[in-house]
């Protein structure tokens, strides 16, 4: 405006100055430069510019208008914002240093420099102009520029005293001036002066907006809560939506430094709404206000996203979370949280309060899988002796003694303590005692014998419990072979004032017999086994009935009481024995001994009929056929051995049974048929006795016919490992030599004699003996290799009375030497080939642990269900032939039918296969997505007792999977750390799992939970001020 008035002014004196001198005036210079004044008003500064120009050369040097001309010329440049504007300037006020115009000159480039963002020239500039000769207008403009440009160089001093210049007058840079003084000293935390310039401005059309973020700001900087609450709610409906979530949060914090939490609620939920991503300190100021209001579940899933945090604010999360979680009755939930607060460092009397309340929550959830409870308390009591709920941790140590579930850590953790209490020693009973019986279900008895005499180490304290460690004393004790123990073991239970009022007595006296059975005091079992019969058996199961007149029987049998015996068989067969076969041979062999040899036959023939699949078939052929002999009834004896030679070749009665048709025969004078059946059993019986038997009966038949000839030319065709008739002396002596130290079992001298007869003989008439006991000597050195090369030369005979027992050798040498193909292929020749029961159940679970072993799933599925099939199985036997089942049709995709496998197995979960098939369950459960039912599996596998951790621990990092699924990252991380806390072995792999998958899970939170930074309250008015 000042430019236009001094624009006119000049024109109206150019005018009266023209009037009086017209000849001087109308040249064409003036014309020129009347034309170019009237550009620059018209703002046409590029043409004004060329007309000043020509204007500044038709003048003379000195003239008014020249330097007029001149200035406009710099004037035109600045407004154009031509690079030349500073020279044209500067070489205008150097050319006129006495011009008018000089000050106005200094005051537009300042502005030019403004313009351009050259804060350091824009202040020097202006430091030239002399202000008090500018108008009012143009010192505003001044000082506001000057000030802005000292603030962007930062130089906030300087600009405050700029900006205070104008603030106060009635300019249009006063808002600015005001809004950028206010905002100087809220940067410098001059709270209330900034709030003075802020209040000011809050009706002003620019910065009225602005101004209330800056209100609300500073008055929460002062503290002034209620001055928050009265003015924030009136503004909060009116801001932009990018301040929403600023103002939402100072109004919520507000009323939560007020107490006031309801109200503090409905502002923090506008706040999360609004923000892109809540503050840390914020979302636990929400959970805490519902905490306060009683609203636990609402404050839950808060306290969760803050606690996985390091430092006192999650320390505090956890604690409240835990708080919640009890309010909720949620004890294993509070259990974790407690865990994770106890962990920081931030609070010392949180930490304390965590660790007591984590170890008396895991104490009553039960289920602590890993001691945690125990060393919980362990730690309390070590860390805080001086707390005044040390008395009340010492009483809930012991409780939690008595509480754990992890026998082994409790009873390590109290021998740690040197004076014991009473309690404790009722806790040390307690916990051997079941420790013992885990130990024994995993048939590890030598530990568990030893717990159950730890058990009774203290008396006096648990009577009853005293009483079951000594019976189960006697149990481990019997397992181990050691039955003299056992029977002592058992006398002391049954000598306990309380023993008869426990379950276990009423199998003791079964217990003992069994015991002096194996022993051979056979009179002893009988006595005990008879009153066992009378005195239980209504209260036992039948089988344990049946399977004590079995033994009983057994006993007569032994003291040649024959008929009593036959007695007892038949009660056995009465009370449906489980071995109706082995007591029908007994009794058939019985009645045999005692002269009654058609009943013998009667009942043997009864055993052929119904059992023909029995262990004990090809004996019933064998002994049927000989009570025909004795009633010399060689055609059914000879119709008996042939059956038994056809049904059963591999039978160790068959080379025998050959032999015997081939002399009835030669007896009848049958001899063609006699020489039909002494040669199968030289050629299929090589190296045997009954083929040395049956060479000799041939002999005798050739010679009695005059075909010499003929027997040497059947001799001359044998295998040259055949023996000879002709026994050489020094053979045989070499050969009894080494027996005589085998059978004194001087095996160290007898394996040397057996390998020098085998050198110095090998076609010695005693090969396979030496061979067998040779193999037999180095298998009981457990000299395997050399075991399994002189059993290899017995299996390359013909079947024969050793062929068995080294096949089981060799097949348990390759077994234990983990060579599982090698021992599956003599276990299967073993399975068809062996009568005996025992033997059988060996082979055939052997192939199936092998199959499992080598990984082949298909060939292990088929080998557990044959070995499922066998009777008089042990729940041990069975177990793990249906662990192995359910492994096998996991493993080859059949999931559904090995789930309901796995189920079955998992009933209980003590021994290795019950705990390990409890994980597979949740394994396939959480693949299969029904993680609500994994999750039912884990804490019912927590809540049992069990000493197999790994596949606990495995559970638990599944149901942090679990966790993390639901994006529960708190409880997943917690669950974990449990885990890296409290599991002990470093080497089996879990807490490398552990620590992997909390990484990962920390990964996935952190993702999830980002921040970004707070929006800033700054704001652009540059373009409103220019």
């Amino acid at each position: 405006m000042k430019k236009n008035l001094l624009i006119l002014l000049f024109l109206t004196q150019l005018f009266v100055f023209s009037a009086a001198q017209t000849t001087i005036y109308h040249t064409d210079k003036d014309v020129v430069f009347r034309e170019a004044i009237d550009q620059f008003q018209k703002e046409k500064y590029n043409t004004a510019q060329k007309l000043f120009e020509q204007a500044y050369e038709g003048y003379p040097d000195n003239s008014e208008l020249k330097s007029l001309s001149q200035f406009y010329i710099a004037q035109c440049a600045v407004r154009l914002f031509n690079a030349d504007a500073e020279f044209l300037t500067t070489k205008f006020i150097a050319d006129n240093p006495n011009s008018a115009r000089v000050n106005e000159a200094w005051f537009s480039l300042g502005g030019y420099f403004y313009t351009l963002k050259k804060w350091k020239a824009c202040i020097d500039t202006y430091d030239k102009v002399k202000i008090y000769s500018l108008t009012e207008e143009d010192k505003a403009e001044l000082h506001f520029k000057k000030g802005y440009s000292h603030f962007m160089k930062k130089e906030f001093d300087a600009a405050k005293v700029a900006f205070f210049e104008i603030k106060d007058k009635q300019t249009k840079y006063t808002p600015p001036a005001q809004y950028y003084y206010g905002h100087i000293h809220y940067q410098e935390e001059n709270y209330q002066t900034a709030l003075n310039e802020f209040i000011t401005l809050s009706d002003d059309e620019t910065f009225g907006p602005i101004a209330p973020y800056y209100i609300v700001q500073i008055y929460y900087m002062q503290r002034k809560y209620q001055e928050i609450i009265d003015f924030a709610p009136g503004i909060i409906d009116n801001v932009t939506e990018k301040r929403l979530a600023e103002v939402a949060r100072i109004t919520a914090e507000a009323y939560f430094k007020l107490e006031r939490y309801e109200e503090a609620i409905t502002y923090f939920e506008r706040y999360t709404e609004a923000a892109s991503s809540p503050a840390n300190e914020a979302v636990y100021q929400l959970a805490y206000a519902y905490y306060k209001t009683t609203q636990y579940e609402k404050a839950i899933p808060y306290f969760e996203r803050i606690s996985v945090n390091e430092g006192e604010l999650g320390q505090n999360a956890s604690y409240y979370l835990a708080s919640c979680y009890l309010e909720n009755e949620d004890k294993e939930n509070a259990r974790k949280a407690f865990a994770s607060a106890m962990r920081g460092d931030a609070d010392p009397m949180i930490k304390q309060d965590a660790m007591f309340n984590y170890a008396l929550m895991t104490f009553e959830v039960g289920g602590d899988p890993f001691n945690d409870a125990v060393q919980a308390f362990e730690t309390f009591i070590e860390t805080y002796p001086e707390s005044k709920r040390i008395n009340e941790a010492r009483r809930l140590l012991i409780q939690a003694y008595l509480g754990s579930r992890n026998y082994r850590k409790a009873l390590e953790s109290i021998d740690r303590v040197e004076n014991k209490n009473d309690e404790l020693k009722e806790a040390y009973q307690r916990i051997a005692f079941n420790r013992g019986i885990e130990l024994f279900n995993v048939q590890q008895f030598p530990e568990a014998a030893e717990m159950f005499k730890n058990a009774t180490k203290y008396s006096g304290y648990n009577n009853q419990r005293e009483a079951k460690a000594l019976y189960w004393l006697g149990e481990s004790k019997y397992r181990q072979g050691s039955y003299a123990d056992a029977v002592s073991a058992f006398q002391n239970f049954k000598q306990a004032p309380i023993a008869h009022t426990v379950e276990e007595y009423k199998l003791v006296n079964y217990n003992m017999g069994y015991s002096y059975y194996k022993m051979n005091r056979y009179s002893e079992a009988v006595k005990l086994l008879r009153q066992f019969t009378t005195e239980s058996a209504a209260t036992v199961d039948n089988s344990y009935i049946s399977d004590s007149y079995l033994r009983i029987a057994d006993c007569y049998f032994m003291q040649k009481n024959y008929f009593q015996a036959i007695d007892f068989y038949q009660r056995s067969l009465d009370a449906q024995t489980s071995s109706a076969d082995y007591a029908l041979l007994q009794k058939g062999i019985c009645l045999g001994l005692a002269k009654k040899e058609l009943d013998k036959i009667s009942i043997l023939r009864e055993l052929t009929a119904d059992y023909p699949n029995s262990v004990y078939a090809d004996d019933a052929y064998y002994e049927i056929a000989q009570e025909y002999l004795k009633l010399q009834d060689s055609p059914q004896a000879i119709e008996t051995l042939v059956a038994l030679y056809n049904k059963y070749p591999q039978s160790e009665y068959a080379g025998k049974a050959l032999v015997q048709i081939g002399l009835l025969h030669y007896n009848a004078d049958n001899n063609q048929e006699a020489i039909k059946y002494y040669k199968l059993a030289v050629t299929n019986f090589n190296g045997t006795e009954e083929a040395r038997n049956a060479l000799l009966g041939l002999k005798n038949i050739y010679v009695d016919l005059g075909q010499i000839n003929e027997y040497s030319a059947f001799v001359d065709g044998l295998d040259g490992n055949v023996p000879r008739l002709t026994i050489n002396e020094k053979d045989s002596l070499t050969y009894l030599a080494a027996e005589k130290l085998y059978m004194t079992a001087k095996c160290e001298e007898a394996k040397p004699a057996f390998s020098r007869y085998i050198s110095e003989y090998p076609s010695g008439s005693y090969l396979l003996k030496a061979h067998f006991y040779g193999g037999d000597c180095h298998y009981q050195a457990r000299e395997y290799d050399e075991a399994l090369e002189f059993f290899a030369y017995v299996l390359a005979q013909p079947q024969n009375m050793y062929t068995e027992q080294a096949l089981l050798g060799s097949a348990r040498m390759e077994f234990s030497r983990k060579n599982f193909s090698n021992a599956i292929t003599h276990y299967q020749k073993l399975t068809q080939l062996s009568s005996s029961e025992g033997n059988l159940k060996e082979a055939k679970k052997s192939v199936m642990q092998s199959y499992y072993q080598l990984g082949d799933f298909s060939e292990a599925l088929k080998a557990a269900k044959e070995v499922l099939e066998i009777s008089g199985l042990t729940i041990e036997e069975k177990r793990e032939a249906a662990f192995i089942k359910a492994r096998a049709l996991q493993e080859t995709g059949r999931e559904m039918l090995a789930l309901e496998a796995y189920a079955e197995v998992s009933d209980e979960v003590l021994s290795y296969q019950g705990a390990e098939s409890k994980y597979r369950v949740i394994e396939i459960l959480f693949a299969q997505g029904k993680i609500d039912e994994a999750e039912k599996e884990i804490l019912a596998f927590s809540n049992r007792s069990t000493s197999h951790e790994y596949w606990i621990a495995r559970s638990f990092i599944t149901w942090a999977e679990i966790f993390s699924a639901r994006e529960n990252y708190f409880q997943a991380i917690e669950t974990l750390q449990s885990i890296i806390n409290y599991y002990e072995d470093p080497e089996d792999g879990i807490l490398e799992m552990a620590k992997s998958k909390k990484k990962e899970i920390e990964k996935l939170k952190d993702a999830e939970g980002s921040e970004k930074p707070d929006e800033s309250m700054e704001v652009n008015i540059e373009s409103k001020t220019e």
